[in-house]
C-alpha cells in the first residue's frame, strides 16, 4: 500500500505516522543522493526534504516545504477578504489538502517557536490566553466574529522576519527578536481581537506599572539542535 502525501491530518495515527518517517527517510535519502551529485542547490534540497525529525508535540505529518511554499500566501489573502462564516471559510482553504496542510503546520510551528522562546511566566500567561482564545472560538464558530482579519497577513510579514533572525541566531539581534515578539502581540491585541479581554489588559498595565519589558527574557539565541533548524 503506497502512502499519499494527500493524507488528512485528523486522521493521523501512530502508524500512519511511522509509515510517513519510513517514506521521509527514503525520500530524504534520494534527495540528499541528488545533491550529492550535484543534480541540485542546497536550496532545492531544503525545498525538497521531508521534515520528519521534527517535533511529534505537532500532531501532524509534515510534508516537503515545495508541496507547501505557496499556500500561505493564497490562505493569507483569502482570510482577509473573507466576510462569511468560519465554516464557509474553512472549506474553501480545505478544497486544496495542501493549502490545508500548510495552514494547520504553520499555525501549529508558530505556537512551537513561541513556546521555545517565551520563557517569562507572564508572557507566557498573556500567550496562553490568546491561544485559548483563538482556539475556542474556533470550536464555536466564532473566530471571524472575534477576529478581524484584514490585519493577518502584516502579522504574517513579522512572523516572517522573526524566523529569518532566529535561523542566524546571531546574539546581538535580541533586541529585534523583543521588539518583533511585542509588535506581533499589538497586532493581535490591538487590531485584530474585537473583544477586550480583561485579564490580557491587566496583564499588560502591570507589566507597565512595574517597569518591566514584555518579552524582555527571552531563549534567545534558540537552541541549536537539528529538530529546531529543521522547525
Amino acid at each position: 500500500r503506497g502512502f499519499s502525501l494527500a493524507k488528512n491530518f485528523n486522521q493521523v495515527t501512530a502508524s500512519k505516522r511511522s509509515e510517513a518517517a519510513k517514506f521521509a527517510q527514503l525520500w530524504n535519502d534520494v534527495i540528499c543522493s541528488f545533491r550529492e551529485e550535484d543534480l541540485i542547490s542546497d536550496r532545492e534540497m531544503d525545498l525538497l526534504l521531508v521534515p520528519y525529525s521534527s517535533d511529534a508535540s505537532l500532531k501532524i505529518i509534515q510534508w516537503p516545504p515545495f508541496l507547501l511554499a505557496s499556500k500561505i500566501p493564497i490562505a493569507l489573502d483569502m482570510a482577509a477578504q473573507f466576510q462569511y462564516k468560519d465554516a464557509d471559510l474553512w472549506k474553501r482553504i480545505a478544497c486544496d489538502e495542501y493549502m490545508k496542510c500548510a495552514v494547520i503546520e504553520c499555525y501549529e510551528s508558530f505556537k512551537n517557536v513561541l513556546h521555545t522562546l517565551i520563557i517569562g511566566e507572564t508572557e507566557k500567561r498573556i500567550i496562553g490566553i490568546i491561544i485559548k482564545e483563538i482556539e475556542n472560538s474556533i470550536s464555536k464558530g466564532t473566530f471571524l466574529s472575534n477576529f478581524r482579519m484584514k490585519p493577518l497577513p502584516d502579522l504574517c510579514k513579522k512572523f516572517v522576519q522573526l524566523v529569518e533572525i532566529l535561523k542566524d541566531a546571531d546574539p546581538s539581534n535580541k533586541n529585534a527578536v523583543v521588539l518583533l515578539l511585542q509588535d506581533m502581540l499589538e497586532v493581535v491585541t490591538r487590531d485584530m481581537m474585537v473583544n477586550e479581554i480583561r485579564e490580557l489588559a491587566e496583564l499588560g498595565q502591570g507589566s507597565k506599572d512595574s517597569g518591566n519589558q514584555l518579552f524582555a527574557s527571552i531563549a534567545y539565541p534558540p537552541p541549536n539542535t537539528a529538530q529546531w533548524l529543521e522547525q
